[in-house]
C-alpha cells in the first residue's frame, strides 16, 4: 500500500466515525425525541404506514449498524496485520475484507438518503416514488450480497443490482448538480467569516459534518459504483450482460409509464358540460379514471414535494445572479429531470377536484375518498399536524364518559331527555358532531351545553338555521361554549358542540372534576308500536365511547354497547289504547284522534306527479328504485292516475315519461338537490295540477347542501 492511499484511508476512517457519531447525535436530540417516539407510538396504534415508519428505525439503525461494521473492519485489519507479521511457513492467506468506503457508499449513503428523502420530502407515496425506493432497497441488499461475497460473484444478479445503483447514483449525482454552485458560494462565504465559525465550531461541528457527507455522499456513490460495475461487466458472460441490460430497459420503461399522472384526463372528462343524458353513461364507464384523476389532484401537495416549484429560479436569479432568461432555463432542466416527483398542474387543482368529484359522485370528496385521503394526512413524520389535518370522520378525541336517557310519559307521548358527559382526550379544544334521525312524530324542545350538571343555568334559543349557524361560529370563534342543533332534512338532525376543553383543564376547582362538559338534548315523540324511539345514529365526529361509559336509561345502569343509543325504549304499559287529545288554542281547539288499522287507506281518483332522483348516489339503491316503483304501479295507480319524471344532473332538464318502466331503467349520475329537482319539474310539468307529489330519493349529503336558497313552490 502506497503512502498516499494510506493517508486516504486514514483521513476517511476519521470522517466516517465523525459522521456517524454527528449523525446519531443529531437524530437523537432533534428528531427521535420531539418525533420518534410520538411516531413509534402511533405506528403501534396503526396510524403511520409502514413506509414512514421503516425510515424512522432507518436513520437510526443504519448509522449505528455502519458503525458497527466499521469496528468490525478495524478488528479484521488488525487480524490481518498479526497474521503479516508470522513465519512464513504458518501464514496463512489474508481474507479480503470490507473498506469503509465501501460500506459508506455503498451501503449506508443510499439507504441514507432514500430514509431522509422518504421521511422529511414524501408523503403519500406514488407508484413512481414507491418504485425508486424499491430498487434502492433491493439494489442495496444486491450490494451487501456482492461485498460480503468477497466480490467473488459476477453473476446476473450481481451485474443488475450494481448497474442499477449505478443509474439511480448518476441520477442523485445529476440532480445534486444543481445545488452545487449555491453551496460552493455559500461555503466561501462561511469561510471569509471564519472568524464566527472558530467561536461557534462546537456547536456547529456534528451540523458541518452531517453537512459535509451529505454533500460528497452523490459522488462516492458514483465512484464506486461505476468501479464496481466495470469489474462485474469484464467478467460477465455474455447472456449476463444481455439479461441485465433488458432489466435495466424494462426498468426505465416502467418508471416511464408510471409517470402517466391521471388527474389531466379527469379534468378533461368533467370540464365540458354534456350536452344530453345520451353522454352520461360514456362518463359512468370512466367513472374509475375519473375518481383516480380527483384523488391525485386533490392530493396532490401530499403526493408530489414539486408543486409549482421555483426554487432553482429563485437560488440562481436572486442568489447568484443569473439573468431571468438563464435562471429559467436552469429551472425548465431541473422540473424535467425531477419530473417524476413534480405534480402536473396548479394549486388550484384542489379545489376544482372537490368541486368535480361532488358533482360527479354526489358526496364530497372528504367522504367518498377518505381512507386515501386519511392514508395521506398522516404520512406526515410531524405528529401533530398530521393529527391536526386528520378528518373528523371516525375520529376519537373525545370520550363519552357518561350518557343518561330519561323518559317521562305523558299519556301517549312522552318527553325524553339525553344527557351526555363529555371528556377530551387531546390537549386541544375539540368540537363534536351527531348526525342523527328521529321520527316525524318528535319535536325537539331544548338544547343546553355547560361545564357543570346543572342544565337550567344555559336556556336554548330558537332561530332561523342561517342565523342560528351565524351565533354559533361567532360564539366558537370566541371560544365561547355554543351548541347548535339543526333540522338537515324532514328528519334528519345534526348536533354540533364546541368547545369540549383540553385534557388536564380545570374549569371548575372547586367541583374537584376537571375538562368535562355536559350536554342535554330533549324532545318530545309519539309512542310507536309500544315503544319510545330513540335518536337513530348516522355519524359522529371526534366522540367515541368505549367499555368504560356509564350508561344509564331510567335510572337503570345498562350493559356495555357498540351503538350510540338503543333503537328505543318499551313501554311499561304498552298494552293501554291510545286517547283522544284536545287541544285548546285561542281561536278554538284541536282534536287529535287515535287511528286505527282500518283508517289507514290509499287515495282514490287522485292525480300524483312521481319525481325520481337520478343522482349517482341513487344508483346505490336501484333495487329499491324498482321495488318503490312497483308498489306504486301495484297499490296506487290502480285506482289513480300519476305522471313520471326524471331528473337530470347538470344544465339538462327534466323529462316526462310515459312509462313507469322508465324510471326502473334511468342512468343515475352527478349530483342534484332536492331544490333543483323541484325546479325541473316545475319547468317540465308546465301548467299542469297535481293532487300530491312523490319525489323518489335517498338520503344525499347534506355537507352539499345549500341552507340559504328556498324550495320553490310555483312554476316560475
Amino acid at each position: 500500500m502506497n503512502l498516499a492511499r494510506f493517508k486516504f484511508r486514514s483521513l476517511f476512517a476519521v470522517f466516517f466515525w465523525l459522521f456517524n457519531l454527528s449523525l446519531l447525535l443529531i437524530v437523537t436530540v432533534y428528531f427521535v425525541t420531539p418525533f420518534g417516539t410520538a411516531m413509534i407510538v402511533d405506528g403501534l396504534r396503526g396510524l403511520v404506514p409502514l413506509s414512514l415508519l421503516v425510515p424512522v428505525f432507518g436513520l437510526v439503525g443504519v448509522p449505528t449498524t455502519s458503525l458497527l461494521m466499521g469496528r468490525w473492519h478495524q478488528r479484521q485489519l488488525k487480524s490481518q496485520d498479526l497474521q503479516s507479521e508470522e513465519p512464513e511457513p504458518v501464514r496463512s492467506e489474508p481474507a479480503t475484507t470490507l473498506t469503509l468506503f465501501q460500506i459508506f457508499f455503498g451501503l449506508e449513503a443510499p439507504l441514507l438518503m432514500a430514509c431522509t428523502i422518504r421521511l422529511f420530502f414524501l408523503r403519500d407515496l406514488t407508484s413512481v416514488s414507491a418504485l425508486v425506493f424499491t430498487s434502492i432497497a433491493l439494489g442495496t441488499v444486491v450490494t451487501g450480497r456482492w461485498l460480503s461475497q468477497r466480490r467473488s460473484g459476477s453473476g446476473w444478479i450481481s451485474l443488475t443490482g450494481i448497474t442499477l445503483m449505478l443509474a439511480l447514483s448518476l441520477y442523485i449525482s445529476a440532480i445534486a448538480l444543481f445545488y452545487a454552485p449555491p453551496i460552493f458560494l455559500i461555503a466561501a462565504v462561511i469561510l471569509y467569516h471564519s472568524l464566527y465559525i472558530v467561536v461557534a465550531l462546537p456547536i456547529l461541528f456534528p451540523f458541518i459534518m452531517l453537512f459535509t457527507g451529505l454533500v460528497i455522499a452523490p459522488w462516492g456513490m458514483v465512484l464506486l459504483f461505476f468501479k464496481t460495475w466495470r469489474g462485474l461487466w469484464r467478467r460477465a458472460v455474455r447472456w449476463s450482460r444481455r439479461l441485465s441490460g433488458g432489466l435495466l430497459a424494462l426498468w426505465l420503461v416502467a418508471l416511464l409509464l408510471l409517470q402517466q399522472q391521471p388527474q389531466a384526463k379527469a379534468f378533461a372528462l368533467l370540464t365540458s358540460p354534456t350536452q344530453s343524458e345520451s353522454d352520461h353513461p360514456a362518463l359512468l364507464q370512466q367513472s374509475e379514471v375519473i375518481r383516480k384523476g380527483l384523488l391525485n389532484a386533490y392530493l396532490g401537495a401530499y403526493r408530489y414535494p414539486l408543486l409549482n416549484n421555483s426554487d432553482m429560479f429563485n437560488l440562481y436569479s436572486g442568489l447568484l445572479g443569473f439573468s431571468d432568461a438563464a435562471a429559467e432555463v436552469v429551472q425548465g432542466a431541473y422540473n424535467a429531470l425531477l419530473s417524476p416527483f413534480a405534480y402536473r398542474g396548479s394549486a388550484s387543482d384542489k379545489a376544482e377536484a372537490a368541486r368535480l368529484y361532488a358533482e360527479f359522485f354526489d358526496t364530497p370528496i372528504l367522504r367518498g375518498e377518505h381512507q386515501a385521503i386519511q392514508k395521506a394526512v398522516l404520512s406526515n413524520f410531524n405528529r401533530t399536524q398530521a393529527k391536526a389535518g386528520l378528518l373528523d370522520i371516525g375520529a376519537e378525541r373525545v370520550r363519552l364518559q357518561r350518557q343518561e336517557v330519561t323518559v317521562t310519559p305523558q299519556g301517549d307521548w312522552a318527553e325524553v331527555e339525553l344527557h351526555e358527559v363529555y371528556a377530551n382526550t387531546t390537549g386541544e379544544d375539540t368540537e363534536i358532531l351527531y348526525y342523527f334521525s328521529l321520527p316525524e312524530t318528535a319535536t325537539v324542545t331544548g338544547l343546553w351545553l355547560g361545564e357543570t350538571g346543572d342544565r337550567k343555568l344555559y336556556n336554548p334559543v330558537v332561530a332561523t338555521r342561517g342565523a342560528a349557524q351565524q351565533v354559533y361560529n361567532d360564539q366558537v370563534q370566541r371560544r365561547v361554549d355554543p351548541a347548535l342543533l339543526e333540522q338537515v332534512g324532514p328528519r334528519n338532525y345534526r348536533l354540533r358542540a364546541f368547545p369540549i376543553p383540553p385534557v388536564g383543564q380545570d374549569l371548575l376547582p372547586e367541583d374537584g372534576q376537571d375538562d368535562r362538559m355536559h350536554l342535554w338534548l330533549t324532545y318530545r315523540v309519539i309512542q310507536q308500536d309500544g315503544q319510545w324511539p330513540l335518536p337513530s345514529l348516522s355519524e359522529q365526529r371526534n366522540v367515541f365511547w368505549d367499555q368504560g361509559t356509564e350508561r344509564v336509561i331510567n335510572g337503570e345502569g345498562q350493559q356495555e354497547s357498540e351503538a350510540w343509543l338503543p333503537a328505543s325504549i318499551p313501554i311499561a304499559d304498552a298494552g293501554r289504547s291510545p286517547k283522544t287529545v284536545q287541544v285548546a288554542l285561542p281561536a278554538g281547539h284541536i282534536v287529535a284522534q287515535p287511528l286505527q288499522s282500518a283508517d289507514y287507506q290509499l287515495p282514490s281518483s287522485r292525480r300524483f306527479a312521481v319525481i325520481l332522483d337520478t343522482s349517482y348516489s341513487m344508483g346505490e339503491h336501484r333495487q329499491a328504485v324498482a321495488a318503490n316503483v312497483q308498489w306504486l304501479e301495484d297499490n296506487l295507480l290502480a285506482s289513480n292516475e300519476a305522471d313520471f319524471y326524471i331528473t337530470s344532473a347538470g344544465d339538462i332538464q327534466a323529462r316526462k315519461v310515459d312509462s313507469p318502466d322508465a324510471l326502473k331503467e334511468a342512468v343515475f349520475y352527478g349530483a342534484m338537490q332536492t331544490r333543483q329537482m323541484l325546479e325541473q319539474y316545475l319547468a317540465a310539468a308546465g301548467s299542469a295540477d297535481y293532487d300530491a307529489i312523490l319525489l323518489l330519493t335517498d338520503a344525499g349529503s347534506y355537507e352539499l347542501t345549500e341552507d340559504s336558497t328556498p324550495l320553490p313552490l310555483t312554476a316560475p
